[in-house]
């Protein structure tokens, strides 16, 4: 289609001074822009003035010559003195110089319907700028400064240029669907920031509305517990729960307020608190069966996580029950409770079959977890408690696990 656009014989007719052009330098892959046609001449001969020897019809697109006046970058005139080619420039750049420039037709991309008056003469750097000034109002004036509106003022081939082919009607019936499907994207390519404004206004309301939801159902759990009152005002338990990250603190706060530890001994308290931080710890897959003096407080635990988990599912907060209490497990009750009875860690390697970092890392976290029911002892005044699980971390923090460094502790 450019091709037959850019044929002597069809396009010559339409070459008049002021006519609108698009030009682009294939060779060199720049775009020169729009400019402003002041005339054209033939290369086969000086200048064309009706003696060329060639008919310029029968000419080729590369043998004929285009004078355009085309916005420049700055310092043009120098480089136009020093023999080379001034650096074209956007049409909106206000430091942009107004000049003259021979292109080949070849580099003619789009023809507009559109002509500008000239003055009698642009020689003059004012004149050139005159006209300069005059193409950017035909772009403001006429919103051409898209793609899809400037094409719009195209010469065409069937209506201007004289070809009625069938090839040509289906190229062109081609190019105004895809023009047509262009301006239909680009519409809602405008529409899809107040689309997205919105989707991320209804999605703010929806996770809104849901954390409410859990919050309402976790208050209830709360208050069914006794960690809050009807006022959610935060009671002496909930002020103990507050003080555990470690582990699950509903569950933690209702053992404590229980009693759970009182009849247990330092090294069992240690132990049976393993459980509490199983779920971060990576399992044991064959754990040795619990010591005896270990199974009641063991079963306890297990009694009141199905209490407290049935308690979350009547708040309308999803449990298992079964899955829940598992997360609980007792696989490492045995070496905790051999390590706090002063067994060695060699010993305690081959209890088991998981990784010397993962056993240091587990009693690490214990001992964490140990740290925060001392602080939620202090908050219930619970002395003999505190000095219970002050024990329990002596006993718990010795030797190879706790060394700051393997390079200078021994």
């Amino acid at each position: 289609m450019e091709a037959f656009v850019r044929a002597p014989k069809h396009v010559l007719r339409f070459l008049q001074p002021g006519r609108l052009c698009l030009l682009e330098d294939a060779s060199r892959g720049v775009s020169l822009g729009w400019g402003v046609l002041l005339g054209w001449r033939g290369t086969a001969t000086s200048a064309y003035v009706g003696g060329a020897s060639v008919p310029p019809e029968r000419m080729r697109a590369s043998e004929l010559v285009l004078d355009v006046l085309l916005p420049c970058a700055a310092g043009a005139q120098a480089l136009a003195l020093a023999g080379d080619a001034p650096q074209p420039a956007p049409l909106h750049d206000p430091s942009a110089e107004a000049w003259v420039l021979p292109v080949r037709l070849s580099c003619l991309q789009q023809l507009s319907s559109v002509r500008l008056w000239l003055p009698d003469e642009v020689s003059s750097p004012e004149s050139r700028r005159g006209v300069l000034h005059a193409l950017r109002q035909v772009f403001a004036e006429r919103r051409l400064a898209d793609a899809s509106a400037a094409r719009q003022l195209n010469l065409r081939p069937l209506e201007h240029l004289g070809d009625s082919s069938p090839a040509c009607k289906r190229a062109m019936g081609l190019l105004d669907a895809a023009v047509a499907r262009e301006a239909q994207l680009d519409a809602e390519l405008r529409r899809l920031p107040a689309v997205a404004a919105g989707l991320a206004t209804e999605a703010a309301g929806v996770a809104c509305d849901e954390f409410g939801e859990t919050v309402r159902r976790m208050q209830r759990v709360l208050l069914r517990l006794g960690l809050v009152d009807s006022e959610r005002v935060v009671l002496l338990k909930g002020r103990a729960a507050a003080e555990v990250d470690a582990s699950d603190e509903v569950l933690v706060a209702e053992l404590l307020y229980r009693g759970f530890f009182n009849e247990l001994s330092p090294a069992a308290a240690a132990a049976v608190c393993s459980c509490l931080v199983a779920a971060d710890m990576e399992k044991i897959k064959r754990p040795q069966t619990p010591l005896p003096a270990l199974q009641p407080p063991l079963a306890t635990l297990r009694e009141v996580a199905t209490e407290v988990a049935r308690v979350y599912t009547d708040a309308g907060i999803a449990t298992d029950e079964a899955e829940y209490v598992q997360r609980f497990d007792s696989g490492m009750v045995n070496m905790v409770h051999a390590w706090c009875e002063g067994a060695t860690f060699a010993e305690l390697c081959n209890s088991c079959e998981l990784f010397e970092g993962s056993i240091i890392r587990a009693i690490r976290r214990l001992s964490e977890l140990l740290d925060e029911l001392k602080s939620a002892a202090k908050a219930m005044g619970n002395d003999e408690l505190f000095s219970k699980l002050e024990e329990s971390c002596r006993l718990l923090r010795r030797d190879i696990v706790f060394a700051s460094s393997l390079y200078v502790e021994m």
